[in-house]
């Protein structure tokens, strides 16, 4: 039987990450990045230590946080708030000491808690209550060389003591058209398409109100038609350069058959167009709401 201590160490191995990203990666939200890099830990004692990052789902508060980690090359303890949660009696709290053991023990760390509002809430629970004091007194007692990070999509669910406890919060805002437009460009970058530069300003354009997360799936459905419309074709025409490609059953040189009866490597897979996009437009309707809007907005007035 595996020993309690046992498994704590194995699951601090387990939060340990090496991601291979930097801001490069991360279209748009300069603001954020400046902030942070500011915060790189180090033996200034000017610099923040504890920074909460908080916004819609989908604007990138995660993806931010790992890339910030290997732009400054520190350690990335990453997880998620319910993780802390054991079936153990008294064992999260023995995580949350382990964890910042290890990350004491690296040069430079980042510990990163998502959903945090999870763990720090109103939450009056006899567990809950341990697991706040634990954190909290981490928090209090940070090393130099680490700087907490953590994230929310419902920062004014969090107890107001730990609220104090965050040095900087920093709003991650829903993208921009010009956002909208560098996401689009991302990630049609390595699928075949024939969209012009002027298509994809209606995209962004007609995006208006999409987290960078909305985005990503509109092109991603998108790129997916195209496989759809083969599986639904029923006749093909061999081209010029020996492929399968869909056609018209009136078509005097197609021939009858499925995509099963097709080798995949003489498929001629159909290019992605704007028709695509605009299918997938309809299909693919912004995550959030005008109250979550209103309300993270009522949060940031308060708060910065």
């Amino acid at each position: 039987k595996q020993k309690p201590n046992d498994y704590i160490r194995e699951l601090i191995t387990q939060f340990k990450y090496t991601y291979n990203l930097s801001f490069d990666d991360v279209v748009g939200l300069d603001q954020a990045k400046q902030a942070l890099m500011s915060s790189v830990p180090s033996d200034d004692q000017q610099s923040f230590k504890s920074i909460l990052l908080y916004g819609l789902p989908g604007v990138g508060k995660t993806f931010l946080a790992k890339s910030f980690a290997h732009e400054c090359q520190c350690t990335f303890f990453s997880l998620f708030a319910s993780d802390l949660v054991s079936k153990y009696y008294g064992e999260a709290e023995k995580l949350i000491q382990s964890l910042f053991e290890a990350a004491k023990a690296e040069e430079k760390s980042v510990v990163f808690i998502d959903e945090i509002d999870s763990l720090v809430s109103e939450r009056q629970t006899e567990q809950f209550g341990r697991l706040k004091t634990e954190l909290y007194f981490q928090m209090q007692n940070l090393s130099q060389n680490i700087l907490v990070i953590a994230a929310t999509n419902i920062p004014w669910t969090i107890d107001y003591r730990f609220l104090r406890c965050f040095q900087l919060k920093i709003h991650i805002p829903l993208s921009d058209s010009i956002q909208r437009l560098l996401i689009a460009v991302k990630n049609l970058k390595e699928k075949k398409n024939n969209i012009s530069p002027q298509q994809l300003e209606t995209l962004a354009n007609q995006t208006e109100g999409y987290t960078a997360s909305d985005v990503v799936v509109v092109i991603k459905d998108a790129a997916f038609q195209p496989i759809r419309e083969l599986q639904q074709a029923t006749h093909f025409k061999i081209n010029a350069q020996g492929l399968y490609a869909m056609s018209d059953q009136n078509n005097p040189c197609s021939i009858r058959c499925n995509l099963m009866e097709i080798q995949p490597e003489l498929l001629d897979i159909p290019v992605m167009t704007f028709k695509h996009i605009m299918t997938s437009l309809q299909r693919v309707k912004k995550s959030v709401t005008q109250n979550d809007i209103d309300k993270i907005q009522s949060f940031r007035m308060k708060y910065e």
